[in-house]
């Protein structure tokens, strides 16, 4: 199924999310600072590392992490989903599926082929991927993909590189597979 999208940017999966309790190699590592004096004493400096950490792994727990060449996955605990991450853009399923989601029960599958004015679309070549925590960016000469994992849900955008010439709405093309639009 191919799906045309008029808007400079579209979010989509706004409310899915999930998480990963991991303590990253940097929270691990870090120590209470050493001045307790300055600090008011080793009761707030553990409440003050503590908290840090907590925030650290708050965020770890939405990040990409590769899964083998070219895919990247992330959890997203409080939606209950995880994503995958590739060249030909993003799969969501069930978080209870391993991180290549084999086996899942249901998947759905997007992937952006086109892009241009109404009636001048080409066909997009395959992205470059970027992964930053938990964003990932699909880099195309005429656009970025791209898909932030976070809290607050699973969002997908795109930002142009520069306004194409004409006065025809902007459009851009996806191929949708697994689950249906209604």
């Amino acid at each position: 199924m191919l799906a045309m999208i008029t808007t400079r940017r579209c979010s989509l999966f706004r409310g899915l999310v999930g998480l990963i309790v991991l303590v990253p190699p940097s929270a691990a590592q870090e120590r209470p600072p050493q001045d307790l004096a300055r600090r008011g004493g080793v009761d707030e400096v553990a409440e003050d590392w503590a908290g840090a950490v907590s925030e650290q792994l708050q965020r770890a727990e939405y990040e990409y992490s590769r899964v083998d060449e070219g895919h990247w996955s992330a959890p997203n605990r409080s939606n209950d989903l995880r994503s995958r991450i590739s060249a030909t853009g993003i799969e969501v399923f069930p978080r209870a599926t391993d991180a290549r989601g084999i086996g899942a029960e249901w998947k759905l599958e997007l992937g952006t082929k086109s892009f241009g004015r109404e009636g001048f679309e080409r066909p997009l070549v395959r992205a470059t991927v970027s992964i930053d925590s938990a964003r990932a960016d699909l880099v195309r000469t005429e656009l970025v993909e791209w898909i932030e994992n976070r809290e607050e849900g699973i969002e997908q955008g795109w930002t142009v590189a520069a306004r194409p010439p004409g006065v025809e709405p902007l459009r851009i093309g996806l191929a949708i597979a697994g689950l249906s639009l209604r």
